[in-house]
């Protein structure tokens, strides 16, 4: 808001010196127009870094860590799984990485096929249900 109340007045101050032939008025006019630019940049500077606050990235596999899920037979391969835009692992529904975001619904068969890896957490959740039965 404030930067559009600077742009106005740096509208009004330029259009002022020109009509008075002011130059005074056509320097406050530039300092406004520079300081509206500065908040403008400010503001897109900190929304950016808000977004990057929020995102949470899927912890990184140890070193040789298989992060497919572990092979089961009561697991179908028409389950219903989630991919994130831009990433190559799937989730499984209710998993956390997945709170906040827009998730394309694949089934496992197409998940795999497309070469998508488990994340981490689903695969640790996964393999803990398997050990409890």
């Amino acid at each position: 808001m404030l930067a559009l109340i600077l742009a106005v007045v740096a509208g009004i101050c330029l259009a002022a010196g020109w009509l008075w032939e002011q130059v005074i008025a056509v320097y406050v006019a530039l300092g406004a127009s520079v300081a509206g630019l500065v908040l403008v940049l400010g503001q897109v500077w900190l929304r950016r870094r808000e977004a990057a606050k929020d995102t949470v990235d899927e912890p990184d596999p140890e070193p040789g860590e298989d992060l497919t899920l572990p092979e089961a037979e009561h697991q179908e391969q028409d389950e219903v799984v989630f991919v994130l835009p831009g990433r190559k692992r799937f989730h499984v529904s209710g998993c956390r990485i997945l709170d906040g975001k827009v998730a394309e619904e694949l089934t496992l068969a197409e998940a795999e096929e497309e070469s998508f890896t488990a994340c981490s957490v689903c695969a640790s959740r996964e393999a803990d249900e398997l050990v409890a039965h």
